[in-house]
């Protein structure tokens, strides 16, 4: 009895937990962080710019924490690729921004410029899928809500036997003119009354 608890007591002076109880000499490491400021957006919220570029800033229920919106100086090197990156995924093809940095701010000044929109939306398919093409004509096309409905069509497919299915899903996009015409084209084939095995999937 005695061995085990010396050894519980072994075990809890190693972790963590007891030295945040105890008190511990150990300094926590910060990261070197440089304010950031983003300025010229208009369709977007500036929370949705900062998540995705890594920016750490104060939500609405941190009522106690600065104002201040900042970002790890390790994350400076990628902020030209993930503002390419966020724009094109969100259909803003022809976004410009500028960066420049201090020695502690870094600016990002952005001019999002005419975005691309939906124009024809051809569905061509055995089954209805219909419901699930949730774009619209004159909606702003993302490429994330295009993925994301080709995945929802292929779960509901498997979801009810439908495991050989041959599903097309193509966005012409225009960028002269600005329009993306969609096309989804779907051949149901057969139908399984068991689950469908990875082994079935297309």
């Amino acid at each position: 009895m005695f061995k085990n608890i010396v050894f519980t007591l072994v075990l809890l002076s190693s972790t963590p937990l007891w030295a945040s109880l105890f008190g511990d000499d150990k300094k926590e490491v910060l990261m070197p962080k440089h304010i950031i400021k983003i300025s010229g957006e208009a369709y977007f919220d500036k929370s949705q710019m900062f998540d995705a570029l890594g920016v750490e800033y104060k939500s609405m229920f941190q009522f106690w924490k600065d104002d201040t919106a900042t970002i790890k100086d390790k994350l400076l090197p990628t902020l030209h690729a993930s503002l390419r990156a966020f724009y094109d995924s969100e259909g803003f093809y022809d976004a410009t921004y500028t960066i420049k940095e201090s020695n502690l701010t870094t600016l990002i000044k952005v001019k999002e410029n005419k975005p691309v929109k939906v124009g024809d939306i051809n569905i061509s398919s055995d089954y209805d899928i219909a419901s699930w093409v949730t774009f619209k004509k004159g909606d702003v096309f993302q490429a994330k809500k295009f993925i994301a409905i080709k995945s929802k069509i292929m779960g509901h497919l498997l979801k009810n036997g439908y495991c050989s299915y041959a599903l097309d899903t193509k966005a012409y996009v225009d960028l002269k003119k600005h329009i993306v015409d969609i096309k989804y084209t779907l051949k149901k084939r057969w139908y399984m009354y068991f689950w469908c095995s990875d082994n079935n999937r297309e």
